[in-house]
C-alpha cells in the first residue's frame, strides 16, 4: 500500500484550511504540513500495525489461521500473511498425574477453599 496518496492528502487539507488566509498563513500551513509527513506516515503506520495486531488475535480462536503483519518498506506499507503450520495445535496444558512430592502452606479464607477443593473435586484431583 504506498503511504504517499495518503500523506498528500493531509496536506491538501491543511492548505485547503489555509486557504481562508492570508499568504503568510497560508506559508505557514504549508511548513506545518510537511513538517508533519513524518508524524502522519508513522501515525498511518501505527494504525495498521494495531489492526494486524486486532486480526491476527481474532484469527487465533481458528486452529491453523495466519498471522498478519505490517511494516514499512520505504515509502510502501507491505502487509505480510503467514501461514502458521498445519501440524502445529495449540500445546495443550500439562497434566502432572504423578504422586505428589512437595507441600506447601498457602493461608485462605474458608469460602476460597471452599471453591478450590470443589474445584478440585470436580477436576478428579
Amino acid at each position: 500500500m504506498q503511504l504517499e496518496p495518503h500523506l498528500v492528502q493531509v496536506h491538501d487539507q491543511l492548505r485547503a484550511a489555509a486557504a481562508l488566509g492570508d499568504e503568510r498563513t497560508r506559508e505557514i500551513a504549508d511548513a506545518l504540513a510537511t513538517a508533519a509527513r513524518p508524524a502522519v506516515r508513522l501515525a498511518v503506520l501505527n494504525a495498521l500495525t494495531g489492526a494486524a495486531e486486532e486480526i491476527t488475535t481474532a484469527l487465533l480462536d481458528f486452529p491453523g489461521a495466519p498471522m498478519v503483519s505490517v511494516r514499512l518498506d520505504g515509502e510502501q506499507v507491505a502487509v505480510d500473511v503467514h501461514a502458521t503450520h498445519p501440524g502445529e495445535a495449540p500445546e495443550e496444558p500439562r497434566r502432572d498425574d504423578g504422586e505428589p512430592t512437595a507441600r506447601i502452606s498457602l493461608r485462605l479464607t474458608e469460602a476460597l477453599k471452599a471453591e478450590i477443593d470443589a474445584a478440585a473435586e470436580d477436576e478428579g484431583v
